[in-house]
């Protein structure tokens, strides 16, 4: 078992990336790929007034507590045939634990290294998608042109006028930049600025196929 945690800043292109992931043939012709975004993870307790950090990080526990029966099944190669790669089951995460540390537990490494020591035996690549300085504010607007009014008044967190939500934008993204330098994961990043969204998700594809750490148990 394996599988991807994409990470970055709002309006960067992950939704987008997952979405042309998901509509490659060779994704869809796996054996089992279970994909949560990130309205199951970070976003699922955003709504909550002064949520505490905590409750991200229980939320993180109990969605890995979900995938560990998945995890058994794999290991012990009683549900899918043969022991090939390609039927293995793979994972996909959207936004999880960098953005909870991030975010919501002002970059508290003490927080992202107990996180990860229970990621590890799931054997997550962290992918960190990001954009140069100049291409920050027309993607933006771009997203802003697809999104509810809500979205608008978020972006608020970040700044009064746009020149500072796109500064509060790009110095966010160097706070992922310096959460994913502090990762005990197999990580990287992956600047997309000049990638189409099939480039991307081709990328994503081929990491997902990347050669495996053996589980634990094999």
């Amino acid at each position: 078992m394996q599988g991807l945690i994409l990470e970055g800043i709002p309006a960067v292109g992950k939704s987008r990336a997952l979405a042309a992931l998901r509509a490659r043939p060779s994704f869809q012709g796996r054996a089992s790929t279970l994909v949560l975004g990130e309205q199951y993870t970070e976003r699922a307790v955003e709504a909550v007034e002064d949520v505490a950090a905590v409750r991200y990080e229980r939320l993180m526990y109990r969605l890995l507590a979900a995938l560990e029966p998945l995890r058994v099944l794999s290991v012990e190669g009683r549900v899918f045939q043969g022991s090939g790669a390609a039927r293995r089951l793979r994972y996909v995460f959207e936004r999880f634990h960098l953005t909870t540390v991030v975010l919501h537990a002002g970059g508290d490494q003490t927080m992202l290294r107990r996180i990860e020591n229970t990621l590890r035996v799931y054997q997550p690549q962290v992918v960190l998608l990001t954009v140069s300085p100049e291409e920050l504010s027309p993607r933006l607007r771009d997203t802003l042109s697809r999104r509810p009014p809500c979205w608008e008044r978020y972006l608020e967190r970040f700044g009064a006028t746009w020149d500072d939500i796109v500064g509060g934008l790009l110095a966010l993204q160097d706070e992922y930049r310096r959460a994913l330098a502090a990762s005990i994961l197999p990580h990287l990043e992956l600047n997309i600025s000049q990638l189409g969204e099939a480039a991307v998700a081709a990328r994503l594809d081929a990491l997902l196929d990347a050669a495996e750490v053996p589980d634990a148990a094999d």
